[in-house]
């Protein structure tokens, strides 16, 4: 007989390197008494390294499931599981995506595949990755018993991941309790149920610049400078355009969020803001960002995609710039902008 399914959520260790290598202690618990905080490890630091397989499968630990795991086979179920993971230091919940088909390991299993890691040198890759990040390798080596070294498998085609984390708040009843168990699911929560396409939202941010990087997507972090000139613009947009067409941090649809979206007569104009240590450098980190949220997005009508640094643009940016606009007709441009600027600067 098939196992039965049973839908459900799972909390997952903090991870800043998409769950496939271990990230280190950052936004890992901070309770003393925490497993997290005196290894400098979690359970699922590998939960996504799908380069490892063994006979279709991916095999890991998730730790829901573990610490209760007869209780799961016992069950002879296999789960959808959704995940959530928190970062500690910002006190933000990101929801990551599920797991389709979940099937709980056995000892027996787990010891199988134990050898197979040993035998693959996968094992051996394992503590050189916790070594890397200042993690405790004596105590994964002593505590980590090859009966207990997996107990879940999925396949890879199976993840179902969101393209990027998405941010959701702490109040959403989409989670209930923060517990590492298996929790009902109750639905997705507002924010990730609302990333289905491209709604132009206008709001603008007052809180300014801050004294410390601010995490504004899975993947990166706003410096303060850019803060500083994220502030700047926001201020000159406002100035210029009605603020019911201003919008700062405007969602894709797909997962990630445009810094500055101005609606206008013949489209939308994007902002994507960048330092570096000089324009070329910007221009690489920001054109493929712009193109995503433009084309990738599908969003309807694109007048203007716009680079905005305080690096002044040399003649060869210039022309590398009107390349892309006259060849493959991309409405790719730059702007010079200092955080003590009183007007924006003309588009290159």
């Amino acid at each position: 007989m098939a196992p039965s399914k049973d839908e459900r959520v799972a909390r997952i260790c903090w991870n800043s390197r998409g769950w496939t290598i271990p990230s280190g202690p950052e936004g890992k618990s901070r309770g003393k008494e925490s497993y997290e905080y005196k290894t400098g490890y979690g359970h699922e630091e590998w939960l996504l390294d799908l380069s490892k397989t063994l006979d279709g499968y991916h095999y890991s630990y998730l730790q829901a499931i573990g610490q209760h795991r007869k209780t799961y086979l016992d069950l002879g179920k296999q789960f959808k599981v959704h995940l959530y993971s928190i970062d500690s230091k910002r006190r933000e919940r990101w929801w990551i995506g599920s797991l389709k088909n979940l099937t709980v390991v056995d000892q027996a299993e787990s010891r199988i595949v134990f050898k197979e890691y040993k035998k693959r040198g996968w094992y051996d890759d394992m503590l050189q990755q916790l070594a890397d990040v200042g993690a405790d390798v004596k105590e994964f080596r002593a505590n980590v018993p090859t009966d207990a070294f997996t107990c879940v498998k999925f396949r890879p085609e199976d993840v179902d991941l969101l393209p990027e984390p998405i941010r959701f708040s702490h109040t959403d009843p989409a989670i209930r309790a923060t517990y590492y168990n298996l929790q009902g699911f109750h639905g997705l929560p507002k924010d990730v149920a609302l990333a289905t396409g491209f709604k132009f939202s206008p709001k603008i941010s007052k809180t300014g610049a801050t004294d410390s990087d601010v995490q504004v997507s899975y993947s990166y972090k706003r410096t303060r400078a850019e803060s500083k000139i994220c502030e700047t613009l926001g201020g000159l947009l406002l100035a210029n355009y009605d603020k019911n067409d201003v919008a700062q941090e405007q969602p894709t649809g797909i997962g990630t969020r445009i810094d500055f979206a101005v609606n206008g007569k013949l489209g939308f104009t994007f902002y994507e803001v960048k330092l570096g240590t000089n324009a070329r450098d910007c221009v690489r980190q920001a054109l493929g960002q712009l193109l995503e949220y433009g084309y990738f997005a599908e969003v309807k009508k694109i007048e203007k995609l716009v680079i905005v640094s305080s690096a002044k643009a040399d003649q060869k940016v210039r022309d590398y710039l009107k390349y892309l606009r006259d060849s493959f007709h991309l409405p790719i441009y730059y702007m010079e902008l200092g955080y003590r600027d009183e007007k924006l600067g003309p588009l290159i």
